[in-house]
């Protein structure tokens, strides 16, 4: 089952790798100083490699594991939704091939944030600290330097574009205190080993 883990580890790895490509026209017109809060999905996916690994030598951070979690979920679930909501430019003739992938990758990743916090023993502390990152990022992403994923300009779209997001924050962080269901029991069994 160790090769099951490190195959995760390299999927979100090249995940991240490519999401660092597809942010770089995006990453080339912000400040440096702002990059953290432009390129979501690559870190998610950066944390879930990075807790698998601490995984394999049989250790955990907690804020780690809380962060990975409400990542995952977080803004993948947003991107699932911003692909519906905005399908008319995602899914045309253009574009459609490849969203469609991004579709699946970022479904498959709300899965892997469930199967992470399964694994979060969140604290009072580690809950705060999570919570305030992932609100200052919202703040950051759409009311003080419009960091969110590039998406259609479509003003009557992005109040409950807004909303979503910051709802998905508070749902996200709930599901990492409180989500404790065994998802793909075997790898969770493999998982859970490593940590005994």
């Amino acid at each position: 089952m160790k090769k099951i883990i490190y195959a995760i580890i390299l999927a979100n790895l090249l995940g991240a790798a490519y999401g660092v490509y597809y942010y770089s026209p995006q990453l080339a017109s912000t400040p440096n100083w702002l990059w953290l809060f432009v390129a979501d999905s690559p870190i998610s996916v950066a944390l879930a490699a990075a807790f698998f690994t601490l995984a394999l030598a049989g250790k955990k951070n907690e804020l780690l594991t809380q962060l990975a979690a409400i990542a995952n979920i977080k803004y993948s679930a947003w991107t699932v939704f911003v692909l519906l909501y905005y399908a008319d430019y995602f899914f045309s003739p253009a574009n459609a091939v490849l969203y469609a992938i991004m579709f699946a990758t970022h479904a498959a990743m709300v899965v892997q944030g469930a199967f992470i916090a399964s694994f979060a023993r969140a604290t009072k502390i580690t809950t705060a600290i999570a919570l305030a990152w992932f609100l200052t990022n919202d703040v950051f992403d759409y009311f003080l330097f419009k960091t969110h994923t590039s998406i259609p300009e479509i003003p009557e779209k992005y109040a409950v574009t807004t909303v979503v997001a910051v709802a998905l924050t508070l749902i996200a962080t709930l599901a990492s205190v409180k989500f404790k269901r065994k998802i793909v029991p075997k790898i969770y069994e493999a998982v859970e080993k490593q940590f005994s």
